[in-house]
């Protein structure tokens, strides 16, 4: 049997929907945007226990063990951020891959099924899995025949005590059984267990039931429970123990969708990709060989840690089916250095991006405020009435962006004066900011007010010695003391907005170590944990405005001798010092034997044109933002980030009531997806000086949400809950994989990653 078609995203009510052929115009009409498939899902309430089971074959898949039958044990590398449950297939964060590693041994004797021993380990967990896989989805038989049987033991329990999860996957004549039970997740949860049951009467018909039990550390319990039935045309399920019924439409066009992956493709219709990083290999203090990666977003190790400076690394790579190792030595410092290099756009060119903005203080100052002091709001400009316009409000007790039925109105003038000091904001994966002189004027030059449009780039060290002079801060300048405690808030922006000339801050750069230095103390700034705060998040640190000497000496204060924000706000080239315990926000680089530097490539920044409202069943897919222009951000093959979230309710799939005192079936998803079309699921990348190039967008991994419709027609279709309600499986039902050590394999490089079978 293949493992990797043993996909039960969705099962029963999801696996006999007809996926229509979809049809696209324009170039390319060959290569990979042909023939890359598109995996479409459905995601339901029911799939809170669902995705626990399809994360566990997603991790089984990666391994590839179909290819490696009989072939001596292997080590796989899985990207655990494509199998997380949570994150619909896909991610949409821009943090880089997450690698687990794997070791995998796979027999088959002649006519007898796929066996599979597999340990995977992490700095927290060490989970053994044994499965037997007979025979593939079939007519008569919906999910396959196969068996799994996991054990999770944690970091500080016994080997083989399965303290932190154990569970298994069943598939069989009578169905499929799911169940799992471990450690809990969530605030206050002591343990947790979920089980699911799904019987298949035809290819186009069945039922099934799921539960999820908590155990709270006060020793209460929670329970929700489902039963649900469908038939080849609609979907029946209660909610929480049947106290409301549910009625779905399962045509696959009616559906709501929403893509978390999507490939990039170029005229002749050849993946794009970035180098964004590649595997590595080194040996620890212990003499263990320890598998890893290194690339734009930092350096991750199996052991969770990274190696110190100087520690020698071997670059994995393959050519003519073998295992190359290429050597460097690592530069590890506490901190990077970025670029931040801005262009100017106008307000018309953003017209509609969404933003988030914290309001201060009451605005209008009299009479009946439109925002509120102190409180987080979701703007964007409106270029057709020339205003902006407030689209939510953040909820301060839940923290949840709540959107307005109907957008209101800022008067030009109250948002001069709550912007005062210049407007910054994050939409839709672009840093852009208007200064307070342009807020100013904003009266007076609406769509012609100047934006300006932020890239970034990692400095490394040897493009320190460009920056000559070093570098001159003003503001939130990171200054650390002697012992390396929390940072001291020199010049800090929100108390003190005007620094004199001696009071200013000089860095220099550390081309040998990477390092931040402080020309007084002579201390790194570096390594700083995540509660040495100089910055505006508590995960991120990251330091004012620093300026090289020439274009710092070229500024011309308001006020001789004074330095305000202000000042500031029109050098288009400058400079941010990040640092904290996050390896996304520390420098790990590689050196060859010549001292030169191994770069990776910055995400890539594309414009995407949102298309018309002219869809004759969704009606608004694309809602306010048709015709808006977003910029997004393409980190590599599968990874575009930047389209603007909503809120779900899996109960109705439907937009969320934020007027609910419960809220724990909300769930956040893109707004809406960049169609497979040659026309206008298109995005476009220009650089600086450069010529406009069209990229082609498919999506690779597709959340399908079924039109809720009156339960009145499920009845009418024939659709009514089983007689009896399914059994759920329970503990009794998993067998201890009881693996034992894991194998010594001879060949430490990774063969399979993420179910590329490399060598």
């Amino acid at each position: 049997m293949k493992i990797n078609s043993m996909k039960i995203r969705g099962i029963a009510l999801l696996a006999c929907i007809t996926i229509p052929a979809i049809s696209f115009a324009a170039p390319p009409t060959s290569g990979a945007y042909i023939t890359d498939p598109i995996d479409q899902y459905v995601e339901d309430q029911a799939s809170t226990v669902l995705a626990g089971a399809n994360s566990v074959l997603c991790y089984i898949k990666s391994m590839n063990p179909n290819a490696m039958v009989n072939q001596p044990s292997y080590i796989a590398l899985i990207d655990s951020n494509k199998c997380d449950s949570n994150s619909g297939g896909g991610r949409s964060g821009n943090n880089g891959a997450s690698y687990q590693k794997a070791t995998v041994t796979a027999t088959q004797a002649s006519g007898a099924p796929l066996l599979g021993d597999v340990w995977v380990g992490n700095p927290y967990m060490l989970i053994t899995v044994k499965y037997s896989a007979l025979t593939a989805p079939s007519a008569t038989l919906p999910f396959g025949d196969f068996s799994l049987n996991w054990c999770g033991t944690s970091a500080t329990g016994t080997a083989g005590s399965c303290d932190g999860e154990k569970g298994f996957i069943t598939a069989g004549s009578t169905g499929l059984s799911y169940f799992t039970s471990g450690m809990g997740q969530g605030q206050g949860v002591a343990t947790q267990s979920s089980a699911l049951t799904l019987v298949a009467t035809s290819a186009d018909a069945g039922s099934g039931s799921m539960q999820k039990t908590a155990v709270l550390s006060t020793g209460a319990s929670k329970t929700k429970a489902i039963t649900f039935a469908y038939n080849a045309t609609h979907f029946l399920r209660s909610d929480d123990a049947g106290v409301t019924q549910q009625c779905f439409d399962r045509l696959l066009v009616n559906a709501d969708k929403s893509a978390w992956s999507y490939g990039l493709y170029d005229s002749t219709g050849a993946q794009v990709t970035r180098n964004s990083g590649f595997p590595i290999e080194y040996t620890d203090p212990t003499g263990a060989k320890v598998n890893g990666y290194i690339g734009y977003w930092g350096f991750w190790s199996q052991g969770g840690t990274t190696p110190a400076s100087g520690t020698a690394i071997s670059k994995i790579s393959y050519a003519n089916g073998s295992p190359v190792a290429t050597n460097f030595t690592l530069l590890q410092s506490g901190g990077k250095l970025i670029k931040h290099t801005a262009f100017v756009k106008t307000l018309a060119a953003v017209n509609k991006q969404r933003f988030w903005f914290y309001n201060m203080s009451a605005v209008p100052a009299t009479g009946t405020p439109v925002m509120t002091a102190d409180a987080q709001y979701e703007l964007y400009w409106d270029d057709a009435v020339k205003q902006f316009m407030i689209s939510g409000k953040q909820n301060a007790t839940t923290s949840n962006m709540e959107a307005y039925a109907t957008p209101v109105a800022i008067a030009n003038a109250d948002m001069v004066t709550a912007a005062s000091w210049g407007l910054n904001a994050w939409a839709n994966g672009s840093q852009w900011s208007i200064d307070g002189r342009a807020i100013s004027a904003l009266a007076t030059t609406l769509s012609t007010t100047a934006v300006n449009i932020v890239s970034e780039d990692i400095v490394y060290p040897d493009q320190y010695a460009a920056i000559t002079g070093g570098l001159k801060c003003v503001i939130d300048c990171p200054q650390p003391t002697a012992a390396m405690a929390t940072p001291a808030f020199l010049n800090d922006g929100s108390t003190t907005f005007s620094v004199a000339t001696a009071n200013l801050v000089s860095y220099t750069l550390n081309a040998n170590t990477g390092d931040l230095t402080n020309a007084a103390s002579a201390a790194a700034v570096k390594n700083l944990s995540s509660t040495q705060q100089w910055a505006f998040t508590s995960n991120t640190q990251g330091s004012g405005k620093l300026i090289d000497a020439t274009t710092f000496n070229a500024i011309t204060p308001a006020t001789p001798g004074q330095y305000t924000a202000a000042d500031l706000a029109a050098i288009n080239t400058f400079y941010t010092w990040q640092s904290s315990s996050n390896s996304w926000d520390q420098l790990s680089i590689l050196k060859d034997s010549a001292g030169a530097v191994v770069k990776f490539d910055a995400p890539l920044k594309v414009d995407f044109v949102v298309p018309a409202n002219t869809d004759t069943v969704l009606k608004k897919p694309y809602g306010n933002y048709a015709g808006t222009t977003l910029s997004l951000e393409f980190g590599g093959f599968g990874d575009l980030w930047g389209i603007p979230s909503s809120c779900i309710d899996l109960i109705t799939n439907t937009a969320c009531d934020f007027t609910k005192t419960v809220q724990d079936t909300f769930r956040w998803k893109p707004e809406f997806s960049i169609p497979f079309d040659g026309t206008t699921g298109v995005v476009t990348f220009t650089p600086a000086g450069g010529t406009l190039t069209t990229y082609y967008v498919k999506p690779l991994s597709q959340e399908v949400r079924l039109r809720k419709v009156a339960t009145t027609v499920c009845t009418a279709a024939g659709l009514t809950y089983p007689a009896s309600t399914p059994t759920l499986p329970v503990a009794s039902g998993w067998t201890d994989p009881a693996l034992g050590t894991i194998p010594t394999v001879s060949n430490t490089a990774p063969r399979v990653i993420q179910g590329v079978v490399m060598y």
